[in-house]
C-alpha cells in the first residue's frame, strides 16, 4: 500500500513539474526572431540550386555554407562583383557570359521575392505582445526586399550576415540579434526553415522551432506562446 501511495505522489509531482516547466517556458519568451528566406519570403525557386545545376557543380556536404560564405559576408558594391566572387570560389571561369548569368539569376530571385500568404497576419499578431527581430544569411542586395515588400516596420531589430560578417548557425549571430533586441538569448524564440540554424539557435540558448509552412507555424506558436 505504501509503495502504491509513493508511486502516486511521484506521478503527481512529475505532472506538476511538467506543468510548471511549460508555464516557465511560456513566460520567459520576450522576443521572437525570424529567418528571412524560406521562412517569411520565398523566390519561387532556389538560386543556389539553379547555380549548382547550371554549372554542374557536384553537390557535397558544406556546399550551402560555401555558397553563403562567398556571397553573404561582405557589403558588395556591385552585383557583378558578387557574381565574380561566386565563380572564383567554385573554380569556375570568370567570363562575361558566366557573370551575366549569375547576376541575372540573383536579380530574378529578388524581383520574384514575395511574402508567404498569411505571414503578415502572424507578424501583426505577434508584435502586440513581443518584440520581433530578423536574422538572415543574405547578400546586401537580397536584404533590400525587407523594405521593398513593406514589412520592415514589424521588426525592432534586423541583423544580416553581410553587415556583421558572420553566418548562422554561428553563436555570434544569435547573440547579436538578442543584444540588439535588448534581451537574453534564453528569452528568444527563433524560427527558421533550416535544421542546422534551428540547432544553432538552441546551442546559443534560444528556444527554436523549424518553419515548414504558415499553417504549421501557427499551430506551433499556439503551443509555445499564449
Amino acid at each position: 500500500m505504501a509503495v502504491k501511495a509513493l508511486k502516486f505522489v511521484l506521478a503527481l509531482y512529475n505532472k506538476q513539474s511538467i506543468y510548471y516547466s511549460t508555464v516557465f517556458y511560456v513566460l520567459v519568451i520576450r522576443a521572437i526572431v525570424f529567418d528571412l528566406w524560406g521562412t517569411l519570403v520565398h523566390k519561387g525557386f532556389s538560386v543556389n540550386g539553379e547555380l549548382l545545376r547550371h554549372f554542374k557543380i557536384r553537390s557535397y556536404h558544406g556546399y550551402l555554407n560555401d555558397y553563403e560564405s562567398s556571397l553573404q559576408l561582405r557589403r558588395w558594391r556591385s552585383m557583378d562583383g558578387m557574381s565574380r566572387e561566386f565563380l572564383k570560389s567554385f573554380g569556375l571561369s570568370i567570363n562575361q557570359k558566366n557573370v551575366r548569368y549569375v547576376t541575372s539569376l540573383f536579380r530574378k530571385g529578388i524581383n520574384q521575392a514575395c511574402l508567404y500568404e498569411g505571414i503578415l497576419e502572424i507578424l501583426s499578431s505577434l508584435r502586440r505582445g513581443y518584440c520581433l527581430g530578423l536574422l538572415s544569411n543574405t547578400s546586401v542586395f537580397e536584404s533590400r526586399v525587407v523594405s521593398r515588400l513593406g514589412f520592415r516596420p514589424f521588426f525592432r531589430a534586423t541583423v544580416f550576415s553581410w553587415e556583421i560578417g558572420v553566418l548562422k548557425p554561428s553563436k555570434e549571430a544569435f547573440v547579436e540579434i538578442a543584444s540588439r533586441l535588448s534581451v537574453k538569448p534564453k528569452e528568444c524564440l527563433f524560427i527558421d526553415d533550416t535544421k542546422e540554424n534551428v540547432l544553432g539557435a538552441r546551442r546559443a540558448g534560444m528556444k527554436a522551432i523549424r518553419f515548414t509552412s504558415v499553417k504549421n507555424l501557427s499551430k506551433q506558436l499556439n503551443r509555445v506562446i499564449p
